[in-house]
């Protein structure tokens, strides 16, 4: 999409974790979750899939492990901004809506959670 993320989201960006998804070799999808000082929530950011990888179920596996690693670190809290046209992938994981649509570097998104 060509967007830079904004200045406080890559703040301490050793201190985050990355995950990625692979075939092979070949990064094809990636999610990082930020810690949010002092609380038990991560914010999930800069999920990515591969275009030619979409919808086959290549996003999943990334997913399903940083949740199961994050509940094993004691995390109880994910929240993001998640584009609208991805609303539905991440409601079949069990994730609520939180806000209205609202423009986010020119996209239009919506706060989701999901809580432990």
């Amino acid at each position: 999409m060509n967007l830079k993320p904004a200045g406080a989201d890559t703040e301490n960006d050793a201190e985050q974790f990355h995950f990625g998804g692979f075939i092979d070799e070949d990064l094809i999808a990636c999610v990082l979750a930020k810690p949010l000082p002092g609380q038990t929530t991560v914010k999930l950011r800069q999920r990515a899939v591969e275009n030619s990888a979409q919808r086959k179920g290549v996003g999943k596996e990334p997913i399903d492990f940083m949740e199961r690693m994050l509940k094993e670190r004691g995390f109880k809290t994910i929240e993001m901004s998640a584009r609208r046209t991805a609303i539905d992938f991440y409601t079949k994981f069990g994730y609520v809506l939180m806000s209205d649509c609202y423009l986010e570097q020119g996209v239009l998104h919506m706060k989701m959670c999901k809580v432990f």
